[in-house]
């Protein structure tokens, strides 16, 4: 597309679209807007080195959501990162729905964006905890709420999408269980 430039031109914040973020932008779209079933839950997972612009690829698409009926949300996971933060994360954003669930403002839809998905801790069995509350959220669009006087009760949570990026496993990074990649649609991105 033809790019053009910002009223306000901040240099340490431009993103300039090129040929592989106009493609991941695409097929980012592509998933995202189908029709929602058992075989596809919308949700991506890109995955690519250091450099490779996979969070510039999402930021630009993100800021093509028409704030009338998509809102971003996004959260940046790391070493320290426990499911509570998660929960705590989506929480801040969530309402009391007229029926018994709970969703974005307004009645809004709104897409996750989770950077550097694969950082949180493993424990001593082998499992990153903090990835399971994000896949029992984004298999069964619930987790159980932790306030001492409902502890225990289910918490639905209607209308959210995921994208996520992180990095190849290895060399320090972790790879993530096979339970959370079925949740995704994966695509690599290599260096422009």
């Amino acid at each position: 597309p033809i790019w053009k430039a910002p009223a306000r031109l901040e240099f340490a914040q431009l993103l300039l679209p090129t040929v592989d973020s106009s493609k991941t932008e695409k097929m980012i779209n592509w998933i995202s807007t189908q029709p929602r079933n058992t075989i596809s839950n919308r949700s991506v997972l890109v995955l690519g080195g250091s450099g490779t612009a996979k969070t510039s690829s999402i930021l630009m698409y993100s800021q093509k959501f028409d704030p009338a009926v998509m809102l971003l949300h996004r959260i940046n996971f790391s070493s320290a990162t426990q499911p509570h933060h998660f929960q705590a994360a989506i929480d801040s954003v969530c309402e009391t729905k007229i029926r018994k669930g709970f969703g974005p403002k307004d009645g809004k839809k709104m897409t996750v964006f989770i950077d550097d998905f694969s950082m949180p801790e493993i424990n001593t069995w082998g499992d990153q905890i903090t990835l399971e509350i994000v896949r029992e959220l984004m298999e069964d669009s619930y987790f159980y709420r932790l306030e001492k006087n409902e502890r225990g009760t289910s918490k639905f949570i209607e209308n959210l999408q995921y994208i996520t990026a992180m990095g190849h496993p290895g060399g320090g990074r972790n790879d993530i269980p096979n339970r959370i990649k079925r949740q995704f649609f994966i695509f690599n991105m290599t260096l422009p």
